[in-house]
């Protein structure tokens, strides 16, 4: 090889080892930046990142504030009113006047006017004490609504959350359908090798090889899917993918072991679910309103003063400062009293849409009742339902592997069939798929129930507890 010939080699050789080189930091940065837009969360952080940066929730916040804006305007009602009024202008005036000495004067002069105004409502028929009472009870409404909001969405969290456990579990179940499966392949073309199996058996497993993949994959898919609603309800837009702890089904120990009585159940929802107290405070607003609305009824009393004063520039012995004294100032104090006797029926009208409102309200209030009474009676029997299939699917696990470790020793000594091994392998993954998903079940019912209940954030608490231990 002459000189030219190897320098040609380390060159091409140095050019490949730098392209490696350059790839291996590319992949490896990308890698980190991947890594970094990747969110691990528990249970916990999940709900608090939702309930920080769901723009529901953020919306049931401002509304709070808009409401307490309402109370205080309605304080202002019982405040005096206090203006000052000003109005400068210019006269012209066509005519003239002759004086005794035959003297034309010109109309024409500058004015300006200044006045103090005050004004006190005393009495306007109960509608300043009716509002205000509205308007709290629609502040309190707003804060009741924007707490069961909280819940809402706390409660949507944990089952996507709980959802996104159980397709990554399902996930892990595929990849070790598909190691056996390959392992089983192994071992048939052993078989087939040594002629103690057709040929079609290893072609059928081959199929098995290739329906396993596909399932892993579009488990795959589900996994992600449940990952994308569950970054979407946590209110972020700068992942792109959310990683969970690795608690799974380890929480289904931490739920309380006592069953739940609808009697007592349906006592406790009637007092901590806060959809209810915002319905309970929307039927009191519109009492109030229907108060407010009777004022049109009633007379209407106001004290009221005012202080004014007035210049212009046809006054010659008076200047523009001589309006600010004593002598020029006119001061009134009075009190209005106004006396309805017929406004067009606006009274009657306004009246009538205020007890409609109310009685809509309270019917309303009856519905939710009734419908919290049917929604947690469903939840309370679908959790008893869980409890059983957790068992009945641990059940089916024990007994679907003791039929597949029977099927494989049968099979290869050539006492089963290919097809007889297929099923016991698909009745083990099937009862592994019923347990993973009997648990994550029992988690979501319970949840149910609590949410119905109106304590969900009591039960969280648990799991809370059980995700730090």
């Amino acid at each position: 090889m002459n000189d030219n010939a190897w320098k040609d080699e380390k060159m091409e050789r140095f050019i490949t080892i730098f392209s490696l080189v350059i790839m291996i930091l590319f992949f490896g940065f990308n890698k980190l930046a991947i890594a970094d837009d990747d969110l691990k969360v528990t249970l916990e952080q999940a709900v608090q990142i939702a309930l920080k940066n769901n723009p529901v929730v953020l919306q049931a916040s401002e509304n709070v504030i808009a409401t307490q804006a309402e109370v205080t305007a309605t304080v202002g009602d019982f405040l005096p009113t206090l203006s000052v009024n000003t109005k400068g202008y210019y006269q012209y005036d066509g005519r003239q006047n002759t004086t005794n000495l035959g003297e034309q004067l010109d109309q024409d002069y500058l004015g300006l006017d200044l006045a103090l105004t005050a004004n006190l409502t005393v009495f306007d028929g109960l509608s300043n004490l009716a509002s205000m009472k509205g308007a709290r009870l629609e502040k309190s409404a707003a804060e009741s609504s924007k707490s069961w909001t909280k819940q809402s969405l706390a409660y949507e969290v944990a089952t996507r959350y709980f959802m996104v456990a159980r397709s990554r579990e399902l996930v892990f179940l595929e990849e070790k359908n598909l190691e056996q499966n390959k392992l089983q392949l192994d071992k048939i073309e052993s078989y087939f090798n040594s002629g103690k199996v057709p040929l079609t058996d290893l072609y059928q497993q081959k199929a098995e090889m290739s329906k396993s993949n596909k399932q892993l994959l579009e488990a795959k898919n589900t996994l992600q899917i449940n990952r994308l609603y569950l970054i979407q309800i946590l209110g972020l837009s700068k992942y792109t993918s959310v990683a969970i702890a690795e608690s799974g089904t380890a929480l289904d120990s931490f739920l309380p072991t006592q069953s739940f009585t609808f009697k007592n159940s349906l006592e406790e929802a009637m007092v901590n679910r806060d959809d209810l107290k915002t319905q309970d405070y929307i039927t009191k607003a519109q009492s109030a309103y229907v108060t407010k609305a009777y004022s049109g009824y009633w007379p209407k009393v106001d004290l009221f003063g005012s202080i004014s004063s007035g210049f212009n520039t046809m006054d010659s012995e008076t200047s523009y400062s001589d309006q600010f004294s004593k002598d020029q100032l006119v001061g009134v104090v009075g009190i209005n009293l106004t006396i309805p006797i017929f406004d067009g029926l606006d009274t009657y009208t306004s009246t009538t849409k205020a007890k409609t409102q109310q009685l809509i309200a309270n019917l309303e209030t009856l519905r939710m009742k009734q419908q919290v009474q049917v929604d947690l009676g469903e939840a309370i029997e679908n959790y008893k339902t869980a409890i059983e299939q957790v068992e009945v699917a641990e059940m089916q696990v024990e007994a679907s592997e003791l039929v597949l470790e029977a099927m494989k020793e049968r099979y290869g000594v050539g006492a089963s069939s290919f097809l007889e091994l297929v099923s016991a392998r698909t009745n083990y993954l099937a009862a592994n798929y019923d347990r993973v998903d009997a648990s994550y079940t029992r988690i979501e019912k319970w949840l149910a129930v609590a949410y119905q209940k109106g304590t969900l954030m009591n039960a969280l608490n648990l799991l809370y507890e059980g995700e730090r231990k």
